[in-house]
């Protein structure tokens, strides 16, 4: 059985020849991009032409390896949607050091941080499209974890709905990186994008609204200054370290601040 390893390859490129040795080990053969294999200044759409035909579409099943940066890579949320796209089974393991919290075929979402998780990859694990295991100690077990993520693998069930990332996600980042790390989540159609770096075209925040806001209601001039700032402070205070869930939570915090303004401003 061939398989495709996903991985940060500064991150994990230890971790992808420890697997390939235990799938070696098994009777599997690995088809994952080693580190170096393909050249950075490529044009993207050609290394991803590359990447499906002479790895992923060659593969039976995906393995996602999954350290502290894997969630934010653009690849390796593309490799998920290449493989879940072309009926390809996919399942995640954590690295060693998070496993050690409870080994066993029997670990799931709920004895992991979620923060660890690829929002494309969690979509599918919570509806039962793919799986979650810890880091396989012997030969057999990875052989198990295989076994049980082809064997289980029902493609009705897949979820791969979402847009595909533009960027890698910025681990810290600077003002200029605010608008792309929203745009490369799901939902786009939150108050004010830009409201992150604080940079509204003031001079004409009636039009620069009815172009980024779905709602219908306009803050007046005081008002959007006020959200620019408030909204800005919300940004530094989640996105310090950027995660699916704090970027879901920032969201939430500035639509509610959106609303409490538009209610102010309306009695």
């Amino acid at each position: 059985m061939n398989i495709f390893i996903s991985y940060h390859h500064q991150e994990s490129d230890h971790l992808r020849y420890e697997l390939e040795m235990l799938a070696d080990k098994a009777d599997h053969i690995s088809t994952s991009v080693k580190l170096g294999e393909i050249d950075p200044n490529e044009k993207e759409d050609f290394v991803k032409g590359l990447i499906a035909n002479n790895h992923i579409l060659d593969s039976d099943v995906i393995v996602v390896v999954l350290s502290k940066s894997a969630w934010s890579r653009k690849y390796i949320d593309w490799e998920v949607f290449s493989g879940l796209s072309n009926n390809i089974p996919v399942f995640a393991v954590l690295p060693p050091e998070e496993s050690k919290k409870k080994p066993g075929l029997d670990f799931g979402i709920g004895q992991t941080r979620k923060e660890l998780i690829p929002p494309r990859l969690m979509d599918n694990l919570e509806n039962d499209a793919a799986y979650l295991f810890p880091w396989p100690r012997s030969s057999r077990e990875l052989y198990l974890f295989i076994k049980t993520a082809t064997e289980g693998f029902f493609p009705e069930r897949v979820k791969n709905h979402r847009e595909i990332y533009k960027i890698d996600i910025p681990l810290k980042f600077t003002v200029v990186d605010v608008e792309t790390l929203a745009m490369s989540y799901e939902d786009t159609s939150w108050p004010a994008v830009e409201s992150l770096t604080g940079t509204f075209p003031l001079n004409d925040p009636g039009d620069y609204q009815r172009d980024h806001i779905p709602m219908g209601k306009l803050l007046s001039r005081p008002n959007l200054q006020i959200y620019a700032s408030q909204a800005k402070q919300l940004a530094i205070q989640y996105m310090s370290y950027p995660s699916p869930s704090n970027v879901k939570a920032c969201r939430k915090e500035q639509l509610e601040l959106w609303n409490r303004l538009i209610s102010s401003q309306e009695q």
